[in-house]
């Protein structure tokens, strides 16, 4: 049986991962269509090198980023069966 602060624990930790996963839904359904309409319209609001080179970096570190972050929750389910299974 849990004690007390180990059920307090785990509805902390259970609240944390539902914030996690609106979040991480909130990215996925992102639109991304005003950047689209930016970047392919006839007169493109994104005419020098610098610009474009600025945006593709924010786009790569994005990309980056959500790669570490699916990597993580691996590592985190891995570690949360390995410790139910313990």
């Amino acid at each position: 049986m849990m004690a007390e602060k180990e059920v307090t624990q785990a509805k902390q930790l259970e609240v944390k991962v539902t914030e996690l996963q609106t979040n991480l839904k909130s990215l996925a359904d992102s639109d991304n269509s005003t950047l689209l309409n930016i970047i392919h319209r006839p007169r493109p609001g994104i005419t020098t090198p610098a610009e474009w080179q600025f945006l593709g970096g924010m786009v790569e570190n994005l990309i980056q980023q959500t790669n570490a972050m699916r990597d993580a929750r691996q590592s985190l389910e891995r570690a949360a069966q390995a410790i139910s299974q313990g």
